[in-house]
């Protein structure tokens, strides 16, 4: 049974030994194999990915009725969220924390911005219009599932 195992052991490792290197993830093998993830391009050291550049932007608003909202995502090179932080406070305390951040694209084209935060049971949102082209951006926070939710109106800046 030994012999078995440490021959099968072997015939593993000879066939990764007789596909031939593989540099690149889509290049193919000396055996006709796909590289795919054992290319030496797909292995990355994690002290090289701990180095990689992040970039943070942040969102502030300051809105009527005492209200104000901070936001920092940072995001890898590769354009990844690695963290996301904020809240929304209400004459200085906090009322919700960031749950999650999404945007979609208008009929006029313009980037709608629609940040969500969770606190004591409720949902509340940023949204806004992205507009690189001006510091200041007007947008508003709602309470998710309320009618007529608007109940802060907000100036946004965005900053990276």
């Amino acid at each position: 049974m030994k012999k078995m195992i440490i021959a099968v052991m072997l015939l593993g490792f000879s066939s990764e030994v007789l596909a031939g290197n593989c540099d690149g993830y889509s290049e193919t093998a000396t055996d006709g194999s796909s590289c795919g993830l054992r290319s030496h391009d797909s292995r990355v050291a994690p002290s090289e990915v701990e180095a990689s550049a992040t970039t943070t932007y942040t969102t502030q608003a300051d809105c009527d009725n005492g209200y104000k909202v901070y936001e920092e995502v940072q995001m890898s090179s590769a354009g990844i969220e690695m963290q996301k932080l904020g809240t929304i406070t209400h004459n200085n305390k906090v009322l919700a924390k960031l749950s999650d951040t999404s945007g979609v694209v208008d009929m006029q084209g313009r980037r709608l911005e629609n940040d969500i935060f969770i606190g004591d049971g409720k949902g509340y949102a940023l949204v806004y219009a992205m507009d690189h082209s001006r510091p200041t951006i007007d947008g508003v926070i709602t309470r998710l599932n309320v009618d007529n939710g608007v109940f802060a109106h907000c100036k946004v800046t965005n900053s990276d």
